[in-house]
């Protein structure tokens, strides 16, 4: 069976890669999606994120070594935790 191109709902496919235990491939949670991608090709591609389901995230070697990739909003890297303050101060400025 093919890799989902379109969701059921009419919506474009993005995938939502999840870490296949012991290999170095990831596969599409998504339950009509069969697409199963080793760890090489998948950096610099979208997928959304493992945790929240909502934001759309480009792969990279932080999100390529985790079991589930997640965003910035979810991650709790000191990079992640950075953008959180920018963001609330930001905020709080009304910018």
């Amino acid at each position: 069976m093919p890799s989902l191109t379109v969701n059921p709902d009419g919506k474009p496919h993005i995938h939502e890669f999840v870490r296949i235990p012991k290999t170095n491939s990831f596969r599409c949670a998504h339950p009509n999606c069969f697409s199963v991608y080793n760890k090489k090709y998948l950096k610099g591609k979208e997928s959304l994120c493992g945790i929240c389901h909502i934001n759309r995230i480009i792969l990279g070697y932080e999100e390529l070594r985790r079991a589930i990739p997640r965003c910035k909003q979810c991650s709790e890297t000191v990079e992640a935790l950075r953008l959180k303050q920018i963001s609330a101060t930001l905020k709080e400025m009304g910018i």
